[in-house]
């Protein structure tokens, strides 16, 4: 099958690069962005190993691989699909100018004839790690001459949903890796007894850890970067009690109804909403629906200073209010600060990250749409009982208010055997 899909791809390529960017403008900006290959200049000409991810959240799950790799001398060519993650590319390759090769993937520019937009022919590598599911047919189709082929995070939550030919394609790309670091014991199981991969071959962890980890240790530098009057939210939380305080991560506009259709009085506490996006539109919208709520809902922007954020956190602190935050780049950190959180994105599409949350100790609530969601498999196979999935906009906060954090299990011990894991996996992968 992969043969087959090879054979259309080159088929198709005058149509995707040419035809294709003259009726869309995203097509277009797409090769534009694409084309940077031809105008990147950079000394190093090839590597011993590649390191393919889609977009910001893969770099997350792949920075600690390839950082041991650079650690122990390694020379990376690493390849990335979105122009979201490009400044943090950019970044790496200055960092280490001498180990990182960069490439943009030709989704739309490949031809077969060029180098540059070619990637059987513009990579080097001879070995290829890949992150979650970019089973391009090229790429996989280099992949098969690698000396060893890896997939990280790899998950088959959804493969049952996948009709027969996308199984059939996903499979075979499955039975080519040497080693699979799986982000679940229940993922292990079914790469074991669906694509029929041997147990010696598949490891159980999840890279972000550690890099959540970091991340929550530096909160001090992000929030100072983020927002320089954040002391005063900090020291405001600090006054709080556990359940006084609550956030709500990756929010998105219809969840207001969450209030809006709750019984629970939130009288005298802290709600402090981290919308899903930032623009204007949709913290408006946010506000607005909040309008009528017993808790006054006001927005934090990053333009406000000290006195702004003392002032109203002086006027409410008494009565409660929903603190909704204008700041981006902050969410990862922000959970350290909670003991119960509710993540967003469950009554829509599924559920965003509930790792962060759960590293940070809180008590998470979800919505009922999180069959793709793999870190809500990983938080079962360890704590089910820091997780809870509700059905209904109603029973959010009444599952929030009813928890007590005392009576759960304990989960810091996790951090030492997550970081031991990890540097045995590490071992693992680089032998």
């Amino acid at each position: 099958m992969l043969n087959c899909l090879m054979f259309l791809r080159i088929l198709s390529f005058p149509i995707l690069r040419y035809l294709f960017p003259l009726v869309s403008n995203k097509a277009k900006k797409r090769i534009d962005f694409e084309l940077k290959n031809h105008t990147h200049i950079q000394s190093l000409k090839k590597a011993e190993v590649g390191i393919e991810l889609s977009s910001e959240g893969e770099l997350e799950q792949v920075i600690v691989v390839l950082n041991a790799l650079i650690a122990a001398g390694k020379t990376v060519e690493l390849i990335f699909c979105s122009p979201s993650v490009e400044s943090q590319c950019l970044e790496l390759q200055k960092k280490h100018p001498d180990h990182i090769r960069l490439y943009r993937y030709p989704i739309l520019s490949f031809n077969p004839l060029s180098k540059l937009l070619n990637p059987l022919k513009w990579l080097t590598c001879e070995e290829i790690y890949l992150c979650r599911y970019d089973f391009f047919p090229e790429l996989m189709k280099y992949a098969q001459k690698c000396r060893t082929s890896v997939l990280l995070s790899a998950t088959m939550i959804n493969f049952s949903s996948k009709n027969n030919l996308q199984k059939k394609y996903l499979t075979e790309c499955y039975r080519q890796f040497n080693k699979v670091v799986c982000v679940s014991e229940s993922d292990k199981k079914r790469f074991v007894q669906t694509i029929g991969l041997s147990p010696s071959q598949i490891a159980v962890f999840d890279f972000r850890i550690p890099r959540i980890y970091q991340r929550q240790d530096e909160k001090q530098t992000t929030y100072e970067k983020k927002l320089p009057a954040f002391k005063e939210i900090l020291n405001f939380l600090e006054k709080l009690g556990p359940k006084q305080k609550m956030i709500m991560g990756s929010f998105w506009p219809q969840e207001t109804k969450i209030f809006l259709q709750s019984k629970v009085s939130l009288a005298g506490k802290h709600i402090f909403i981290l919308p899903h996006q930032l623009d204007p539109l949709n913290l408006k919208m946010i506000k607005d629906d909040l309008n009528d709520y017993e808790l006054p809902a006001i927005v934090v922007s990053k333009e406000m200073n000290s006195f702004e954020i003392k002032k109203s956190i002086d006027e409410h602190f008494h009565k409660g209010a929903i603190w909704i935050l204008d700041v981006k780049g902050i969410l990862c950190e922000f959970y350290d600060e909670f003991s119960y959180a509710y993540i967003g994105g469950g009554f829509g599409e599924s559920i965003h990250s509930v790792m962060e949350p759960f590293l940070a100790q809180n008590f998470i609530v979800v919505g009922p749409v999180h069959k793709r969601s793999a870190e809500l498999q990983f938080i079962k196979d360890h704590h089910p009982d820091r997780i809870k999935s509700v059905n209904d906009y109603s029973e959010v906060l009444s599952a929030l208010d009813e928890t007590s954090i005392e009576n759960l299990s304990d989960s810091s011990h996790n951090r030492e055997q997550f970081l031991q894991t990890q540097n045995e996996i590490l071992s693992w992968l680089l032998c």
